[in-house]
């Protein structure tokens, strides 16, 4: 065994913010092993925003390289996960800015939120909970998914979105309320 193989930890049992102290010292193995980490959850929160499986892989490409970049700029007072969000979720904002709107959204594919479903009354569940999903407001559909998708608590979510706690809070509760009044007409319930 090499010595500087027993001296230095394995990148694998290294927590994130000892990852980015390595990156900033240029070690690209501790950089492999944080896009390891995170991009499967990153590509499912951007795909699940974006709508688009091009889209959020280009977006997720885009936010590795400027995590890669940008290392350098990592403040050790946020946790490393808010901040590759936030990079993410930029990446996202700018790209959706430069783009013009092709598809509408009853063209585009919808996301499986549980596995096949056992009966044609949870299938049709299903498929009402991602369209309810899908036309929320994208900065409630955002501030949602980070919080019931990804679990992330609010403190996070408003600093990955760059708002108040407040205004995070209100956003998750708003969206939920949306969804429960969309969902409410599908069970018959629907009361306005």
């Amino acid at each position: 065994m090499r010595k500087d193989n027993r001296i230095r930890k394995d990148v694998k049992e290294c927590n994130d913010e000892e990852l980015m102290e390595l990156i900033k010292n240029g070690d690209t193995t501790a950089f492999d092993q944080m896009v390891k980490r995170y991009k499967n959850k990153l590509f499912s929160t951007l795909y699940r925003i974006t709508r688009n499986n091009d889209t959020a892989e280009d977006i997720l490409q885009e936010t590795f390289i400027k995590v890669f970049r940008k290392c350098r700029l990592y403040k050790p007072a946020y946790k490393v996960s808010t901040w590759i969000y936030t990079i993410a979720l930029n990446e996202m904002r700018s790209y959706m800015r430069k783009q013009k709107p092709t598809v509408s959204l009853d063209a585009m594919p919808t996301f499986a939120l549980t596995s096949d479903p056992p009966n044609p009354q949870d299938g049709l569940l299903k498929i009402k909970l991602e369209q309810a999903i899908e036309a929320l407001p994208a900065d409630y559909r955002s501030a949602f998914l980070l919080r019931e998708v990804d679990g992330f608590p609010y403190e996070d979510i408003a600093n990955i979105i760059k708002c108040p706690i407040g205004t995070a809070k209100s956003r998750v509760n708003r969206a939920r309320l949306m969804l429960k009044e969309k969902l409410g007409k599908f069970f018959g319930g629907g009361n306005r």
